[in-house]
């Protein structure tokens, strides 16, 4: 299970940090890809039945 979220500021060294908003069945979210530019990608490593929701924040570090 994966999602694709759009962010253009992605770079090589930044920092995606991710905070559910309901339950995820004890798993974590991973952020299974980074796209510079483009996007990142985020996923479970066993789907769920319902939609998770979360907020994420991306840090651009030096």
């Amino acid at each position: 299970m994966s999602m694709t979220i759009s962010a253009t500021g992605i770079k090589e060294n930044s920092k995606i940090f991710i905070t559910p908003l309901n339950s995820t069945d004890k798993q974590p979210i991973i952020v299974s890809a980074k796209n510079i530019g483009e996007s990142f990608e985020v996923s479970l490593d066993s789907p769920v039945s319902w939609d998770v929701k979360f907020d994420w924040w991306v840090l651009n570090v030096e």
